[in-house]
């Protein structure tokens, strides 16, 4: 079942693959099978408007065992289901571009790094309200997919001067892709790291 954050539009996301995730049994394939099979997954991977794409074999994280694990920066918003549903893997949103960025630099458990995909913009994208004026912060996390509770937590001096105006906004960005019932309503809507109570899956993506 999917989360309420799965559900979310975002342009950045973390995705795991697992030997289930590319047609094989986890106990009864070798790690080299895995491997050949995971990275024909990726060179085959075209995930409409990617900015940069990154993968690398690792070990460890909650389920522990082999995988493989993807960071994807696009841009234009998308919802993880919607990976999930057409390219396969687990995906779970992330922070902001910066969450894809640095986890590139991860070298903790990793085995093999694979050739990215696009390219990586020089540094990343960071969130503060003296980058630039408060009206460009706000507009900028909410074309990347942030929703107005997102803007609150992680920006509040943002939030505070130009609240009205960003919940209008919001809600007028997702009346072109959401049903009517769905619109946001405050609490209804969670934030990043909250979560629903379902238990996570084998290819959950590890911290």
């Amino acid at each position: 079942m999917a989360s309420e954050a799965q559900k979310q539009q975002k342009t950045c996301f973390l995705g795991t693959v697992w030997p289930g995730h590319v047609g094989l049994d986890k106990e009864e394939c070798s790690d080299e099978e895995f491997m050949s099979h995971a990275e024909d997954w990726w060179n085959n991977l075209d995930i409409p408007n990617t900015q940069y794409a990154y993968a690398q074999f690792e070990i460890g994280g909650k389920q522990g065992g082999l995988h493989l694990q993807v960071a994807l920066k696009v841009s234009s918003v998308t919802r993880a289901t919607t990976l999930m549903n057409r390219f396969g893997g687990h995906w779970e949103p992330a922070a902001n571009p910066n969450a894809v960025y640095n986890y590139c630099e991860k070298t903790e458990g990793r085995i093999k790094a694979l050739d990215p995909k696009g390219s990586r913009p020089t540094g990343g994208s960071t969130r503060t309200a003296g980058h630039g004026s408060l009206k460009a912060v706000a507009l900028e996390m909410l074309s990347e997919g942030a929703c107005p509770a997102e803007v609150a937590q992680r920006a509040p001096e943002v939030y505070f001067q130009h609240h009205r105006a960003i919940d209008r906004l919001w809600e007028r960005m997702q009346e072109s892709v959401l049903p009517r019932e769905t619109k946001y309503r405050g609490d209804d809507v969670p934030l990043d790291g909250e979560a629903d109570g379902t238990q996570e899956d084998e290819g959950s993506t590890p911290e």
